[in-house]
């Protein structure tokens, strides 16, 4: 009986770690790994200093006539040589704000109005991969001729992979 359980516990072991490799190698957009009780755990040593995040927006200029949204594209990319993990606690990967500058005010907040799974979940980064999420925040609250500072971060890693980039929109 306890050779039987023990089996099934390393055949569990060794189809979640199968499970783990084959989406650690699917492509540049990272791999996620569900969490679940006791099963498909990995270590969450990776160094996520060895990540580099930057923002891009788009239109650039930003003409506000024009522009009811932004599209503003957050890049992540592993330029090391060994798999970064990142656990998430929800299904919320990014955040997006527009703030004034200097201040601590949210003009818009792109999570704001969407809701979020609590199953958290880690997302493998392989070596010389990206990950680029490209969202919408409104400008509704811009006006023309005032800096604004727009953020972009993964959430839960918001002071090691935050960028911000500071936009004047025109009339």
């Amino acid at each position: 009986m306890r050779l039987a359980r023990l089996l099934a516990t390393v055949a569990s072991g060794f189809a979640a770690l199968a499970m783990l490799s084959a989406c650690a190698h699917r492509g540049s957009r990272g791999a996620d790994v569900e969490l679940q009780s006791g099963r498909g755990r990995i270590g969450t040593r990776g160094n996520v200093r060895t990540l580099q995040a930057e923002i891009r927006i788009e239109p650039n200029p930003v003409k506000l006539g024009e522009t009811r949204m932004l599209d503003v594209t957050l890049i992540v990319r592993n330029k090391s040589k060994k798999a970064v993990p990142l656990k998430f606690a929800t299904t919320q990967r990014i955040e997006l704000l527009i703030r004034q500058p200097g201040t601590d005010k949210v003009l818009s907040q792109w999570s704001a109005d969407r809701t979020f799974d609590p199953k958290g979940f880690y997302l493998i980064v392989n070596p010389n991969e990206r990950l680029e999420y490209k969202e919408q925040i409104t400008t509704r609250e811009l006006k023309p001729g005032k800096p604004y500072d727009v953020e972009a971060y993964l959430v839960g890693y918001d002071r090691e992979l935050h960028v911000t980039q500071t936009l004047t929109p025109q009339p």
